[in-house]
This record gives structure tokens, sequence and C-alpha cells, in this order.
């Protein structure tokens, strides 16, 4: 997933947004298991409270950031990209500068 960052115009409480889904597990394994459709929606649930972009939107409702204030963004490793995306959905970072294993090049 390419790392791209989206700025919003004003500093807002974010939601959080499941990013996945109970039928993206719908495995012939775990659709033949009598409880499959818990396993599925307790794999769901457990990869969405881990996400990181959820992560961040979800601590930056509980915690606004200030307003008036420059923000910065500094990312390292495999979640910085996501982290970062999030970051710019409800602020308006002035600059940032991430470190990951792969880089892109626009």
């Amino acid at each position: 997933m390419p790392c791209t960052a989206t700025r919003a115009n004003t500093i807002t409480a974010a939601k959080t947004i499941d990013v996945f889904d109970p039928s993206q597990f719908d495995a012939a394994s775990i659709r033949s298991h009598p409880s499959g459709a818990s396993v599925r929606r307790v794999l769901a649930a457990a990869f969405n409270a881990v996400e990181p972009g959820a992560a961040v939107k979800k601590f930056l409702g509980e915690h606004p950031l200030p307003l008036g204030k420059r923000i910065f963004a500094f990312g390292l490793g495999k979640a910085a990209c996501a982290m970062t995306n999030a970051l710019a959905d409800v602020s308006q970072p002035v600059d940032a500068l991430l470190i990951t294993k792969h880089a892109l090049t626009p």
C-alpha cells in the first residue's frame, strides 16, 4: 500500500473505522467449523484492535491535539505510513519524516 498523506481542514475527533471485516477470514477450514462465524468475528475484532491507523485515530479522538500549534510527524517502521495517514486525516502536519523498510518515490 503506497504511503500517501491527505490533509484535513480542521482538527476533529476521529471515529474508529473497522478495517477488517469477518468475511475476510472466510477460509474453507473456518467455514466448515461449527463455530466458524464466531471465529471470523473474533479474528476481525483482534486485527481491528491492533490496526495502527485505527489506534492513532482512537488516541487522537480521546486526546485532541492543541489548536494553533505546528504539528510534525516522525514515523519509523512498518506502521509508519498507516499511523501518519491517520494523523493527516485529523490534522495538518507541517512536515513529516517516515523511515520504512520499503521506499516509494512519487
